[in-house]
């Protein structure tokens, strides 16, 4: 890939994607390793994370509530709520 193409690329994901989802990528990094150590089924995981990546986690970081999202993730990523 060129240089001038990677640039346009990036400038235009940044244009796209605000600085909630740099925060959401570090949300889902921290509870990744948690996820990996207590849900030994693969299938269980890939629950998990969509779970996460489809809730309103992203609307709570653009609106500044950081908390809520924490306890969402927290929340969704809790064995006992995967038959929701």
């Amino acid at each position: 890939i060129s240089p001038a193409l990677a640039k346009k690329i990036r400038q235009e994901l940044e244009s796209r994607y605000g600085a909630e989802y740099a925060l959401f990528l570090d949300k889902l990094a921290e509870v990744r390793q948690q996820i990996l150590e207590e849900v030994t089924d693969e299938e269980q995981r890939k629950v998990i994370f969509q779970k996460i990546v489809d809730s309103d986690v992203i609307n709570l970081l653009l609106q500044g509530r950081v908390n809520d999202a924490d306890l969402l993730i927290a929340e969704l990523s809790s064995l006992k709520n995967l038959d929701r």
